[in-house]
């Protein structure tokens, strides 16, 4: 069963211009989540939205500032449901590819490199920050599981995906869920780790991404990301070139700067840990404020 799409509306009592839009979404009812926020309530929401209300998210993803027309609403909440569709097909793709690897020794071969490079160069990074602590983590967009049996057992993990709820190979302390990193449905302060491994390529909008972890992030909690970006050199042209195919096949953005979103996102201090070629790279961001992305 396809999963009900979310909308969140920010406005206020006594709006006309609110009161004109409503109809417009509950339209949208029937196949949709629909969440509404008062910012009269919430001084922060108040800051950023007082003189664009309404304002209305769709799956964290689209963001529409009044004004809008209808049209502009249906074919914003279109987008969301095909693009969903797609990271569909491509989840079964790669669901299918990681099942071919899985049936060879797992002490050789991509996913011994996988483990090794990667998996484990964040592990012990997670360790060195908490060590001998009992901790909460948050694994974003984990599609068909391929981190969870390398996590401790004695984490208390959550793994979730925007395409279904994930498979897991392990239980007791990890647990599934269908959900999207744009819209994490957590409270503030909740977890001391968050994991990401070549995801953030593939987020439709990254800067959201990274708001709403610095949001579900306890302070001195630290994110982890693994994944690639546009090279150097005369590779960049090569992976400009390919994106069309890239992104049809992967789902992802093969010419992303990861620096670039660093740079505009203020909260966290960040550490390069390690970068291969230019192309694949890991980094950590540490909350330390309670600041969220700048303009």
């Amino acid at each position: 069963m396809e999963r009900r799409v979310w909308i969140r509306v920010y406005e206020k009592e006594e709006c006309h211009l609110c009161e004109k839009v409503w109809p417009w979404i509950q339209a949208l009812r029937n196949t949709s989540e629909i969440e509404r926020i008062d910012i009269e309530h919430d001084l922060y929401w108040k800051k950023w939205y007082a003189l664009h209300i309404p304002v209305v998210w769709i799956d964290g993803v689209v963001r529409l500032l009044y004004p809008f027309t209808e049209e502009e609403l249906k074919r914003a909440y279109r987008f969301i449901k095909k693009n969903r569709r797609r990271q569909q097909k491509i989840y079964e793709r790669f669901k299918h590819i990681l099942s071919c690897f899985e049936q060879r020794s797992t002490e050789k071969g991509i996913l011994a490199y996988w483990r090794k490079r990667y998996t484990h160069l964040v592990l012990n990074k997670v360790r060195e920050n908490f060590s001998g602590q009992s901790l909460r983590v948050l694994e974003l967009a984990t599609g068909p599981a391929a981190n969870d049996r390398w996590i401790p057992e004695n984490w208390t993990v959550i793994h979730i995906d925007w395409v279904q709820t994930p498979v897991l190979h392990k239980h007791g302390q990890h647990y599934g869920l269908c959900a999207d990193a744009h819209l994490l449905p957590f409270t503030d302060a909740t977890f001391d780790v968050v994991i990401s491994t070549f995801s953030f390529c593939a987020f439709l909008s990254p800067e959201v991404v990274l708001e709403e972890v610095h949001r579900v992030l306890k302070r001195g909690g630290v994110c982890f990301f693994v994944d690639h970006q546009l090279a150097r050199g005369y590779w960049k042209y090569l992976l400009k070139a390919l994106k069309p195919v890239w992104h049809a096949f992967a789902g992802c953005y093969p010419d992303r700067r990861i620096s670039e979103f660093q740079k505009r996102a203020s909260g966290f201090t960040w550490e390069h840990i390690e970068s291969d070629r230019g192309f694949f790279i890991v980094w950590a961001g540490r909350k330390d404020s309670d600041r969220v992305l700048e303009n």
